[in-house]
């Protein structure tokens, strides 16, 4: 349960291996490479000055990126075009992955299928084309029954006629204009959301016209000269040609059908092979090249190193690979994080992604948020039988949709909320039904007194939640200590408002209200006092005495005047910070009793209706409600209280993820 260990990898091959050894780091999926260019500018790829390194050490001289094979990309688009025209699902087979293959061949090859299937490809196009325009012409159904011949109508000494479609928002404009429009306008239906009219205007207001209907982006309807008749006629020539373009289109898909039975292997076998190379030459573009040798560096989890060295073993002398630690690089690449945690936190890591990546020396924060959102998802959402659903649609993810972070997270809560649904005795918004069956039916006496029912223990629930968050905020200091003197950052692991000094402070404040409230002080008033005041002091010179502990110079980074007015309000930040952050923890009492308050509003709405079907009615609905509206907030407000009140406490979150490279499809 931690970040996975690091190291920097470089290696250097013989240029004739370069595919082969690329495809084996691919399929191990566990390196993320690197610009070896740049590594080696920046004398961070290092080989030993030895006898047996010769070659290689003087090549690094004539090093140069990798150039792709531009001829690729056009059998790429090419070769997806015919994937689509097949209606070939994309995807990559594997057994092609150590094919051998001649780009030349390839490129006769899909150059063939297309010249074969190119009139198929170029008929079926234009086919496709004009359905699209009698499609918009089968409007004119709307006008049936008119006993006009259009041929005529669009071919009037006087008048000019339009058919076209408006937007909504334009007929909207077109419409409260009528009367400013020199023509005879009628509505003849709809079109694809648009509204389709027929506008007659007299040839001298042509231009008038033309110009109101540019201004609303009227859509102009042309009707082919072989179809203008009267309305009816219209539609049946239209409905004959529709039918026959259909009949041709379905005709050549079964052609297409036939390539695709003739050719179907050889173009997913063409497709495996072009998308392979366009996964190697991702990998390439971060390669360096010489003559003789490739140049390769990338980061490595430390525990998989023995499956990469066996894996490349084949090579023989033919391969140099060196491993670094992190420490011995000189550049200011950031090593990735790769988070490993055990099954039950492994899907927080999904709340941790959304936030921001540990950085690689951080502490992993997953098992502890992953406890902490449970306890608190739990607590504010405590039932036994909306948890189980909560449960089972977390399971459902995982095994339909296969979303196993997402349905792993469900799940967890879900039983997290029946856990606290069984303290609550809370089953489906119904109260007692838990205790009455463990009690009356199980017989078991003392189990009465585990119950903590929200709506009887109201000042207990509020007090619980305030003491809870303070253990929380106790513990996220803790994490802070940690993580700033891990990094060597004295200033602010002991003396700042989230370190050691921070920590005292905050408990002291605690024991000082705590007493004020109880008249019960742990240490007399005077200490607490005294403690109070150091600490404060402490806070404020954290800069120069961390300075001074580290004989670094100069003791401020600003003008001390600055500094110590920059001081003043951070202490004042620091108090309202404390304060905020303990009290606001109250939500979670205050979230279990609303829970139990919205079943108590629909048992009474139940009640009122005074029905068998009415309480089944508000039973639903209320379950529904409360899963679905207060489920989400609760969700989101655990989610406030760890990103905001936790998380800013020890957490930076600015670290780069792991990402290794693996075969994928290209976009």
């Amino acid at each position: 349960m931690a970040i996975e260990k690091m190291k920097m990898m470089n290696m250097v091959g013989h240029i004739d291996s370069m595919d082969s050894v690329l495809k084996k780091v691919m399929a191990l999926k566990n390196v993320q490479l690197l610009n070896a260019f740049d590594e080696i500018d920046d004398v961070d790829f290092t080989l030993d000055i030895d006898e047996k390194y010769e070659k290689e050490v003087v090549d690094l001289c004539r090093i140069k990126p990798h150039r792709e094979k531009a001829a690729f990309r056009m059998m790429s688009l090419d070769i997806n075009n015919l994937m689509d025209i097949m209606q070939l699902k994309k995807q990559i087979e594997l057994k092609y992955y150590e094919t051998e293959y001649n780009d030349l061949e390839i490129s006769k090859s899909i150059s063939m299928i297309l010249k074969e299937m190119e009139d198929i490809n170029k008929e079926t196009s234009t086919l496709n084309e004009k359905l699209k325009v009698l499609n918009e012409l089968k409007v004119i159904e709307r006008i049936r029954d008119i006993n006009v011949d259009f041929d005529k109508v669009f071919n009037l000494n006087v008048f000019d006629v339009n058919l076209g479609r408006l937007t909504p928002e334009n007929r909207v404009k077109f419409t409260k204009n009528y009367e400013n429009v020199p023509a005879l306008v009628m509505h003849v239906g709809e079109y694809e959301n648009e509204e389709v009219y027929l506008v007659v205007s007299p040839k001298e207001f042509n231009e008038e016209t033309t110009r109101i209907l540019k201004s609303v982006y009227f859509k102009q309807i042309w009707i082919p000269e072989e179809f203008l008749s009267t309305p009816r006629n219209m539609i049946i020539k239209i409905n004959k040609e529709i039918e026959d373009i259909i009949n041709r289109i379905d005709f050549l898909k079964n052609e297409a059908k036939d390539y695709k039975n003739k050719y179907g292997e050889n173009i997913i076998k063409c497709y495996s092979v072009i998308e392979i190379e366009k996964n190697l030459s991702r990998m390439k573009s971060k390669i360096a090249v010489t003559r003789n040798f490739f140049y390769l560096a990338g980061w490595i989890p430390q525990n998989l190193i023995n499956n990469l060295e066996k894996s490349l073993s084949v090579y023989g002398e033919g391969m140099i690979l060196i491993f670094k630690d992190v420490s011995e690089v000189k550049t200011k690449v950031r090593p990735p994080t790769l988070l490993s945690n055990s099954w039950l936190f492994k899907p927080f890591e999904i709340l941790i992604e959304m936030y921001g990546m540990p950085s690689y020396s951080e502490i992993d924060p997953t098992p502890f948020i992953g406890f902490v959102y449970m306890l608190l998802f739990g607590a504010m959402f405590g039932d036994l039988g909306q948890g189980f659903v909560i449960f089972l649609a977390g399971i459902l993810l995982i095994k339909v949709k296969n979303a196993d972070k997402a349905g792993g997270l469900l799940s967890r809560i879900g039983i997290s909320s029946m856990l606290f649904g069984f303290l609550y005795d809370s089953f489906f918004g119904y109260e007692e039904v838990i205790s009455k069956f463990v009690v009356n039916t199980l017989h078991i006496e003392f189990a009465e007194k585990i119950f903590l029912r929200p709506i009887e223990n109201i000042n207990t629930m509020l007090m619980y939640s305030i003491g809870l968050g303070i253990l929380l905020l106790i513990s996220s200091f803790g994490l802070s200590i940690y993580n700033k003197l891990k990094s060597k950052d004295i200033a602010e692991g002991i003396f700042g408002r989230n370190g050691i000094v921070g920590l005292i402070l905050y408990i002291t404040m605690i024991a000082v209200v705590f007493g004020s409230f109880k008249k019960m002080y742990f240490l007399p008033p005077s200490v607490l006092f005294t403690i109070v005041v150091i600490t404060l002091i402490l806070m404020v010179v954290r800069e120069p005495l961390a300075n001074l502990i580290t004989d670094t110079r100069p003791l401020y980074h600003e003008s001390a005047g600055e500094y110590y007015v920059e001081s003043g309000f951070n202490l004042l930040e620091t108090f309202l910070g404390m304060l905020s952050n303990s009290v606001s923890f109250i939500r979670v009492g205050a979230f279990a009793l609303n829970h139990v308050g919205l079943f108590i509003a629909f048992h009474t709405i139940a009640n009122i209706i005074g029905t068998s079907l009415g309480e089944v009615s508000m039973f639903i609905v209320g379950n529904i409600m409360v899963l679905m509206l207060e489920g989400l907030i609760v969700f989101i407000q655990g989610l406030r209280l760890v990103y905001y009140e936790l998380f800013s406490k020890y957490y930076t979150g600015d670290g780069v993820s792991f990402e290794p490279e693996v075969l994928k499809i290209s976009k």
